[in-house]
């Protein structure tokens, strides 16, 4: 195992959310990958098409990023993918619109010829480019395969709604998204805030300065497409969330939670959080409770540096509890009566974000562990809170 920086490849050339990835000797064990890759494993590379990727082609023409290619066919060609390694390929293309090069196959031809095509240059719809890949999976791919889209792009999306949806879809649907982005756009470049809110997570993306660069970190990406322990898919949801998180904190915020931290855990109360009770009643989801109660308890947590503070959300946000480290007085908050309404999530980050800055403990590191259930019922006010557009 190594950690992976902003610091670490080409002294900063290449910046990626911080993430633990195995070497390609960790991975290829007599050229069989490990792991989700030693079964069935659907890959789509979605390449950016748009505008900004026009290259010179030296004769007075243009021609698409060669970088991209390139990095395309590394996939076609790495022994990970062949037909004996029980993984797919499919590729598309994204500008305006999305569009199928090739569904999946583990024809190296053919995978190869489907990139002689014709760029569109016609904007950057990102929420279409990935639309398509998503449902290249769920029409073509293999439902018991694992599914993963490696996702390049040059330039901000033209409309972040779309974006946001499709990126939601693809999670619902068990499909991993890792953004890959290059260059410096036009009309603007992708942000650090998009790329987080496209991928499987807020840390799993990858930024280089140019086309030229993306063959450089394509072994880093297939350790991305191909974790390192997928141990935790027997686990129940609020253990295996709670293992995840925690080894967060433990291999990423450890100089966070050496010094002060402020966590704050928000509870799903929304409607579809309702759950049956044996006396005919109902409640919130339980394993909700049960990852807050692991936290409250957790030693890593548990001292005088390490602040939690609780909220609830659905309708509206609202503080179950300020940051504290007194675990009676915390599980305590975690009694109180549920909204059961809508899923307004803008009003959750709008929440934590005030506890966060009412904080009298300057200096501390502010996190936040949002639980959701259901897709927000206000996108565009989610977006604002977020940060997004910055």
């Amino acid at each position: 195992m190594f950690k992976l920086t902003e610091q670490y490849l080409q002294n900063g050339k290449v910046s990626m959310g911080t993430q633990n990835f195995r070497s390609r000797s960790q991975i290829m064990k007599h050229g069989v990958p490990q792991g989700v890759c030693q079964g069935k494993l659907d890959i789509v590379v979605a390449i950016d098409d748009s505008d900004s990727t026009q290259r010179s082609d030296g004769a007075g023409g243009t021609t698409l990023a060669p970088g991209e290619l390139s990095f395309a066919r590394y996939f076609i060609g790495n022994s990970l993918f062949d037909a004996a390694s029980g993984v797919m390929m499919a590729f598309v293309a994204h500008s305006s619109t999305g569009r199928v090069l090739q569904s999946f196959t583990t024809d190296t031809a053919t995978l190869d010829a489907s990139l002689n095509f014709n760029a569109e240059n016609q904007g950057s719809n990102t929420g279409s480019g990935l639309q398509t890949a998503i449902d290249l999976h769920l029409n073509t791919g293999r439902s018991e395969a694992g599914k993963v889209i490696i996702f390049l792009l040059d330039s901000g999306t033209s409309d972040p709604v779309a974006s946001t949806t499709q990126a939601v879809r693809a999670r619902t649907n068990g499909i991993r998204v890792y953004p890959v982005a290059f260059g410096n756009g036009n009309p603007a470049p992708v942000t650090n805030v998009e790329l987080g809110l496209l991928g499987v997570d807020q840390q799993a993306f990858t930024r280089v300065n140019s086309d030229s660069d993306l063959l450089g970190v394509a072994d880093q990406i297939i350790a991305q497409a191909c974790p390192v322990d997928d141990s935790q898919t027997t686990t129940s949801p609020p253990v295996q969330a709670a293992t995840i998180i925690s080894q967060v904190a433990v291999d990423n915020l450890d100089a966070a939670c050496q010094g002060l931290a402020n966590i704050i855990i928000a509870i799903d109360d929304s409607s579809s959080t309702q759950r049956s009770t044996s006396g005919g009643g109902t409640e919130v989801a339980p394993g909700q409770f049960e990852l807050a109660e692991y936290y409250i308890g957790n030693s890593l947590l548990n001292t005088e540096n390490i602040n939690i503070g609780l909220i609830a959300h659905s309708n509206t946000g609202r503080v179950l509890s300020g940051f504290s480290t007194d675990s009676t007085a915390l599980n305590a908050s975690l009694i109180f009566t549920p909204e059961f309404g809508d899923s307004d999530t803008a009003a959750a980050l709008s929440t934590t974000t005030d506890l966060h800055l009412a904080s009298s403990r300057p200096g501390a590191a502010m996190f936040t562990i949002l639980m959701l259930d259901a897709g927000t019922s206000n996108p565009l006010g989610t977006f604002v809170s977020y940060g997004y557009p910055p």
